[in-house]
């Protein structure tokens, strides 16, 4: 009850504070890889944490945890914040698009790390993706390279074929693989469109409707995690097909997550802003001419000092694809150094296009 737990905020913020606060945490029942009946927590000297019973409620420690008292209690146990994080995948496992490089490589290395039971990455260069493949196994969790040109919806269905036949389900789905190849409304051609459409919109449509039906047919309440991007709400004139597909990718993010929500199947969207990737320094320097100290000139005028590392962002899409983001469905997350709607001055093209 409420004066219950008011009372144990008092005496637990005077009493202990000199006993948590080294970034330790007691994980709940709520936690996916801690199972059992409730149990009053108590310190590893065996000495009860609460003499009394734990009351309903939320009750947040000096040190940073949160105890979940309605959920119940695991036999309490204390754990590092390394450790919980170690534990935030596991059992699960995951499909990662795009996987041999760049950000699909770093999510996918992050989710061995943090317990995923199995993977399946797919690409188009073989050498590099059964090289990633085989370190990920190398650490524990096994991982599976599948060359794939998404621009083919066979090839899209047979990725998620791969991680059934291998492991018999899904849990996670993170669609990061994208082309960002450059043209305006004036000069893209139809190839060009038609290729960008592909990839960036109909190959993440049919990797959910795979990955969704293997999910209700084991009846796993699953996650998908789709890659979009700053550009997906208007975008600048030379990426003008990338921008329009990225704001489809956005569209069709909150309708599945809509769709799926009563399966349980949680989809949601990151909006990437200016990464540090292979593949960005390679449009750098095919696209704009630009000097081999690009980078360093480009991060030395953001707010932040630098650009978007793929590790930070590989770190929000595995909260995305946890239990961590409890219900969050069909939300679309900016994740970049700017804020929609705010700048210091409006904001125009720097020139007229040219035919």
């Amino acid at each position: 009850n409420w004066p219950a737990a008011a009372s144990l905020r008092r005496r637990s913020h005077a009493a202990m504070s000199n006993l948590i606060h080294e970034e330790l945490f007691i994980i709940s029942r709520c936690s996916p890889w801690l199972r059992g009946p409730p149990y009053i927590p108590v310190f590893p000297s065996g000495r009860r944490l609460f003499p009394d019973a734990a009351p309903e409620g939320i009750f947040t420690l000096p040190g940073g945890g949160m105890i979940d008292f309605a959920a119940g209690y695991t036999k309490a146990s204390w754990m590092t914040r390394e450790e919980i994080m170690d534990k935030q995948l596991a059992g699960r496992i995951a499909v990662v698009t795009g996987g041999t490089q760049g950000l699909g490589e770093t999510t996918a290395r992050l989710f061995a790390e943090r317990g995923a039971a199995g993977l399946v990455i797919c690409g188009r260069n073989a050498v590099r993706g059964a090289a990633v493949a085989a370190e990920i196994s190398a650490t524990g969790c096994p991982a599976h390279y599948l060359q794939a040109d998404l621009a083919n919806v066979e090839d899209c269905n047979s990725v998620i074929a791969e991680a059934d036949r291998r492991f018999g389900r899904i849990d996670t789905l993170v669609n990061v693989a994208a082309i960002t190849d450059r043209g305006t409304i004036l000069d893209t051609s139809p190839a060009l469109f038609d290729r960008m459409f592909a990839i960036n919109v109909r190959a993440p449509f049919f990797l959910i409707q795979e990955a969704a039906r293997i999910m209700i047919r084991e009846g796993i309440e699953g996650t998908v995690v789709n890659i979009i991007s700053m550009s997906g709400h208007g975008g600048q004139p030379f990426i003008a097909a990338y921008s329009a597909s990225k704001g489809a990718l956005a569209t069709m993010t909150r309708n599945a997550g809509y769709s799926l929500m009563r399966n349980r199947i949680r989809v949601n969207g990151l909006n990437i802003g200016w990464m540090d990737t292979p593949g960005e320094h390679s449009i750098q320097k095919n696209y704009h001419d630009a000097a081999d100290d690009w980078l360093e000139k480009a991060e030395a005028k953001q707010p932040f000092g630098r650009l978007l590392k793929t590790r930070e962002v590989a770190r929000a899409i595995a909260f995305l694809a946890s239990d961590e983001s409890g219900m969050m469905t069909g939300s679309l997350v900016d994740f970049d150094q700017s804020v929609l709607g705010c700048h210091d001055a409006q904001p125009q093209p720097p020139e007229a296009l040219t035919l």
